[in-house]
């Protein structure tokens, strides 16, 4: 009996991060590649500054549970979200962390440290919305 494989992934970080776009986001994409994809979203009443936690499965099958154990590739982008999602290292798990708030956990052999404001969000958020949105605004005085 073969095993089924499936991704097990979770983003955590703080509210307003966008944790919980990144995780609908990947498990739709997932979705339209043809695979079967589960995302469960779990934040606190606070929109912004409380733990979120998104939590995504990807398999080429049915995914069989909606909660898991241990995850395969666990993100997180603050030092509260690291706490309350440790649990769910193992080795062997990808854990990527933003550098400048958190150290490599001991467990994780393969843990990859990013700078995330200073590399992902100034250029994405440009992408987003064009070269001008980094520039200052007009003076409130000036024409329309």
């Amino acid at each position: 009996m073969t095993e089924r494989k499936v991704l097990k992934i979770i983003i955590a970080g703080e509210g307003g991060q966008g944790v919980q776009t990144i995780g609908e986001l990947l498990a739709e994409a997932a979705f339209h590649s043809g695979k079967q994809a589960l995302y469960i979203p779990n934040f606190g009443v606070e929109q912004r500054g409380g733990v979120s936690v998104a939590y995504v499965q990807i398999a080429e099958e049915a995914i069989g549970a909606p909660k898991f154990a241990k995850a395969d590739l666990l993100t997180v982008l603050s030092k509260r979200s690291a706490d309350r999602t440790k649990g769910y290292l193992r080795p062997g798990t990808v854990y990527l962390y933003e550098e400048s708030a958190l150290a490599a956990p001991v467990v994780a052999d393969r843990a990859v440290g990013i700078q995330g404001y200073e590399t992902v969000a100034p250029e994405g958020f440009a992408k987003m919305v064009g070269d001008e949105a980094g520039e200052a605004p007009p003076p409130a005085d000036a024409p329309v």
